[in-house]
């Protein structure tokens, strides 16, 4: 029963759109079930003996990944991508659309003084 829950959420959540939120609110119900959440655990665990990366790059490539599928890639994604200074940090966020080959930019800048 467990590995067909999540032979039908994977798909789901590789191909579900933006405009889909009715996926998305099902498949977080679905994941909010203490004994799913045990199981994805345990399958992510397994999973990370096997590959020879640390978990927060397979995360940032899954990211990149899983955004470039549905059509974007999006740098938010990257949580270590902060320029720290003295007083403050820069975090750019760029998001490239590649079906219309448009391109969203901004920084944030946080300084304190």
């Amino acid at each position: 029963m467990k590995l067909i829950l999540f032979i039908f959420l994977i798909p789901m959540t590789l191909f579900a759109d933006e405009e889909s939120d009715a996926i998305k609110s099902i498949q977080k119900a679905i994941l909010s079930y203490p004994e799913v959440k045990k199981t994805k655990r345990h399958l992510e665990q397994k999973a990370l003996k096997y590959i020879p990366l640390e978990k927060e790059t397979i995360g940032i490539v899954g990211g990149l990944v899983l955004s470039a599928m549905r059509g974007y890639v999006d740098t938010n994604v990257v949580k270590n991508m902060q320029l720290r200074f003295e007083n403050g940090s820069i975090r750019p966020n760029i998001r490239y659309n590649i079906k219309d080959s448009s391109v969203n930019s901004t920084i944030n800048l946080h300084w304190s003084f």
